[in-house]
């Protein structure tokens, strides 16, 4: 006979599984954070009960309880964990589409919310009617060994006090027959500072006349803030007497107390008292992030205690360390990760923006630089070195946050220490520190209220110049352009200059320039002789002369796209002598994109095109055969048909806000295309039928299709069509009315989600 526990112990297993998967999602999704916050914290009550029943599960297989009186018991309580694992299965799906709605602002959050509200509401219900308590007074004369029910009695105990640690609400866990207050003996243990007004105010609450006939209190607060081990102390002294009904709010710990009790943990070697060879800056960093809550304090405290925070330094070393034994990549990805510290405390990073630097200072390379800085933020990510903030539809990482403490110590002990870095964004320095900064090869002293840069501060072989966000910026002066000859990267945005020196064409060897949101209404001519400028953020006059250009982005830099100047109107048609051009973005409120223009750049690979005026594509374009990604976001374009078919490699195809457009081209004739997206292109009324015919889309990875509001249905699919497609998402399609079943046959889909239909 098999073993009767293995099947709900499965179950067992497999409910902490995914409650651990759905907290891992939670964590990642940015709506309804109120309500899946309360999630979170009931899925580890959860947790913690599953692993309780299946102790108690145990304990009726085991032999050493007779269940002869009640001959359905363990049925019963494997009917209760087969009820969880439905409600934990169906968090888990709520959970997905929370990450989905974190990255489509369009989808509205309410009914997710509501859902998840519901979600709650049937899983507390569910908790209330646990069996295990109910059955044990009528188990306690059936026990063979009463110290097995003492045991059980103990761990119930126990329980409730550690999930009421763990949810921050008050009320037992079981529902319990009794009325009589458990008590139980707990090993003596010091009070944390902080919580003595808590414990004041309960012993008060219990001396009280009017509490006597009461026989329940409740005690409020974050998990972690020492609940469990007030009651203890409560147990152990001479006042608990009958516990009164009122509820007592515990607060955070001070910073003062806080640090108090970190140091008591952390240093206890020397008394409490900070050892000279530990960074003090970095050590209160990590107090800090404990929240307040003596719980996290004390456990971080314990594991720093042996030499403090050089143990915490030792772990993000190792991290940083084993960046350069990452296959392929190496010390790039390395120096990459350490340029991050370069930005500002908590600051939300654009990939892009950390791509162009990248690119600038030649840490990423190979036939597409900006692919590759793709891949070096999400290998981050997927070491937990980066916390994503949003994603892609394609799973990329869009934008991301460098944790406060790894960035502290990215900066103070490799990149200042080691790498000849001067990094100090974002702490508001009224004036350039120039002796500082003296002899060092990287600066950044983004976002802080500097007025102006000096003429001179000692720093010849300078390759990165990052003063983005200093809003009261007006002057750069040319002796110090004349002074950086070796400077690759320069980031001037987000600042109040009104024009740049003259002799600016003499950087000969600047790499990236990005001058996005300045009031500059004009450049200096001289920008034209930046030979190796490979990756701008602006349109300049005399653009046309920058022939080595291979990254141009055209679209964010405000006042000086289409200014005016002495030989007219500056026009796309100045863009057609970079022969070397690779990545476009170009955005234009009134020209016309017309034969001729673009036609004669055949290195492009991603083109960005954002055109209020164009009406369709010219079919020189078609010249662009090594084109791989095209984004296409045009208003008045009408058709497009015989433009794509000569882009054979194009694998990313994204449509957006096409609002004339009525008509797909026959898209299947893309053979390499990967990734295909139409969002918001209202008057598309029906696919062609092409579209599901046997080997069509042979690479199709990823199809997205979202507020395309005329489609009323869905071409059926061929058994060997779409033989590579994964994901197949559908949103805010209003006019669908079906969804055919043939998209559930595909043998290659791993997810389909389909929304507001």
């Amino acid at each position: 006979m098999g073993d009767p526990g293995l099947i709900p112990g499965m179950i067992g297993y497999a409910i902490n599984l995914a409650a651990n998967h759905v907290i891992q999602c939670i964590n990642v999704a940015i709506r309804c954070r109120k309500e899946l916050d309360a999630l979170k914290v009931l899925l580890l009550k959860i947790q913690v009960m599953n692993m309780e029943m299946q102790e108690y599960r145990k304990t009726l297989n085991s032999g050493r309880v007779s269940t002869s009186f009640h001959p359905s018991l363990s049925m019963t309580v494997n009917s209760w964990l087969n009820e969880l694992n439905t409600l934990v299965e169906e968090a888990s799906d709520l959970a997905q589409d929370c990450i989905v709605n974190s990255y489509c602002r369009f989808f509205p959050r309410y009914k997710t919310s509501r859902k998840i509200r519901q979600l709650i509401e049937n899983v507390e219900k569910h908790v209330a009617s646990t069996p295990s308590v109910a059955f044990l007074h009528q188990l306690q004369e059936h026990v063979a060994n009463q110290q097995v029910l003492q045991q059980i009695k103990n761990r119930m105990d126990s329980l409730n006090l550690h999930t009421s640690a763990l949810t921050g609400i008050s009320g037992d866990l079981f529902p319990s027959t009794s009325s009589a207050a458990p008590y139980t003996k707990y090993i003596e243990e010091a009070l944390i500072g902080g919580q003595d007004s808590a414990s004041t105010r309960m012993k008060e609450l219990i001396h009280s006349q009017q509490h006597k006939s009461v026989s329940r209190f409740g005690l409020l607060g974050k998990g972690g803030a020492g609940k469990t081990l007030l009651l203890k102390r409560l147990f152990n002294s001479d006042q608990l007497g009958v516990p009164p009904s009122s509820i007592i709010q515990m607060q955070d710990l001070t910073a003062a107390d806080s640090w108090e009790l970190f140091s008591s943990h952390a240093f206890r070697h020397s008394d409490g008292v900070l050892p000279m060879s530990i960074d003090q800056e970095i050590a209160r960093r990590v107090c800090k992030e404990c929240g307040g809550l003596p719980l996290a304090i004390k456990v971080v405290g314990q594991r720093l205690q042996n030499d403090g925070t050089q143990l915490l330094s030792s772990s993000l070393r190792l991290s940083y360390d084993a960046l350069a034994d990452v296959a392929g990549y190496g010390i790039s990805l390395q120096l990459c990760f350490l340029y991050l510290a370069a930005f500002s405390e908590d600051e939300v990073i654009h990939t892009g923006i950390a791509t162009n630097h990248w690119m600038g200072e030649g840490l990423v390379a190979g036939p597409d630089p900006v692919q590759t800085g793709e891949i070096y933020v999400n290998l981050l990510a997927e070491r937990c070195l980066i916390e994503p903030i949003q994603k892609r539809h394609d799973g990329k990482v869009n934008n991301f946050r460098v944790h406060d403490v790894l960035r502290h110590f990215l900066a103070h002990q490799i990149a200042e220490k080691e790498e000849n870095c001067f990094f100090k964004a974002r702490k508001g320095l009224k004036e350039f520190p120039a002796d500082d900064c003296r002899g060092h090869i990287r600066i950044s002293l983004r976002d802080n209220s500097l007025t102006k840069v000096p003429k001179a501060f000692g720093a010849p072989y300078i390759r990165s110049l990052l003063l983005a966000g200093n809003t009261s910026l007006t002057e750069v002066p040319k002796e110090v352009i004349g002074s950086m000859n070796a400077l690759r990267v320069l980031d001037l945005s987000r600042n109040a200059l009104q024009s740049l020196p003259k002799n600016f064409g003499s950087l000969k060897n600047l790499v990236s320039l990005t001058l996005c949101s300045v009031p500059i209404r004009k450049l200096p001519y001289s920008v034209a002789n930046l030979k190796n400028l490979q990756n701008l953020q602006c349109l300049p006059n005399g653009i046309s002369r920058l022939t080595s250009m291979e990254y141009l982005n055209a679209g964010g830099s405000r006042n000086i796209v289409w200014y005016k100047c002495r030989r007219g109107r500056l026009s796309i048609t100045d863009l057609g002598s970079l022969y070397q051009l690779k990545r476009l973005v170009l955005t234009n409120n009134g020209e016309i994109i017309r034969e001729g223009m673009l036609g004669n750049i055949k290195q492009m690979q991603s083109l960005f095109l954002n055109l209020t005026e164009t009406e369709w594509l010219p079919h020189d374009m078609t010249a662009m055969s090594k084109l791989r990604t095209l984004w296409l976001a045009c208003p008045q374009l009408i058709q497009m048909e015989d433009s794509l078919y000569g882009f054979q490699n194009l694998g990313y195809l994204r449509l957006f806000n096409c609002a004339k457009l009525k008509q797909l081209p026959k898209l299947q004739k893309l053979e390499n295309l990967r990734h295909l997206q139409i969002v918001k292109c209202p008057n598309i009324e029906k696919f062609p039928d092409e579209f599901g015919k046997e080997g069509a889309f042979p690479k199709l990875d990823v199809f997205s299709m979202v507020e395309v509001e005329k489609i009323e249905q869905l071409p059926k699919v061929e058994v060997e069509a779409l033989s590579s497609l994964k994901i197949f998402t559908i949103m805010k399609c209003e006019a669908l009315q079906r969804f055919p079943e043939c998209y559930w046959n595909l043998k290659s889909v791993e997810k389909i989600r389909v929304y507001g239909c």
